[in-house]
């Protein structure tokens, strides 16, 4: 939960399926927020649309920028930069969903190697919040519980790279003495009141 007051938190994937509910609510909440957008379009026109949609009129209006997270820098200029180092918080959504072997290589680039470049970027973060999946558990049957994943074999690459991505958070963020929440959601569809959703395939 987050409170009114807290500070400026930035969220990826911010027009994405999970991030951009999760912006919304934020912003509709009054909670100021930089929102990066994936590369490509018009980031702005892209939030506009999103808060339209979900009937969000800001109380603060968002610091908006395209980013890339496969790049160290997230492809950002010197403005931008600046932006996200007033993050005190950073809510990181943005990722590659498809099961495909074929896709492996981007996998790694975006949901393994994304979170670490975006926690670098948002100097001023100390907590990360990291929507990770329940598929991070793998090959297993049982109870999973909400812990550190210890499963080594996976069904598909996507898997594999988001239980990699929290281990690498876990360390990186011990490390820097950032606090680390994880999210491990299940599938989802939309609102489960306006049964809104931002695609559905």
């Amino acid at each position: 939960s987050f409170a009114m007051g807290d500070p400026v938190i930035a969220v990826t994937g911010a027009t994405g399926f999970l991030g951009g509910f999760l912006a919304a609510e934020l912003i509709r909440r009054g909670r100021r927020t930089v929102l990066l957008t994936g590369p490509g379009g018009d980031p702005e026109a892209r939030v506009a649309k999103l808060l339209d949609y979900l009937e969000v009129e800001p109380v603060h209006p968002p610091s908006v920028m395209a980013a890339d997270i496969t790049r160290r820098d997230l492809g950002l200029n010197t403005e931008n930069r600046k932006h996200l180092e007033t993050a005190g918080e950073v809510l990181h959504c943005a990722a590659v969903t498809s099961f495909s072997r074929a896709k492996e290589d981007l996998l790694t680039r975006v949901n393994l190697h994304g979170p670490t470049n975006v926690l670098n970027a948002a100097s001023g973060c100390r907590h990360f919040h990291h929507m990770s999946t329940a598929y991070a558990a793998g090959i297993k049957t049982g109870i999973c519980l909400e812990e550190p994943v210890l499963q080594s074999k996976f069904n598909n690459p996507y898997e594999e790279t988001k239980k990699l991505a929290e281990d690498s958070l876990l360390r990186l963020c011990s490390r820097s003495n950032i606090r680390l929440t994880i999210y491990r959601p299940s599938i989802t569809y939309g609102d489960s009141a306006t049964g809104k959703a931002l695609k559905f395939n």
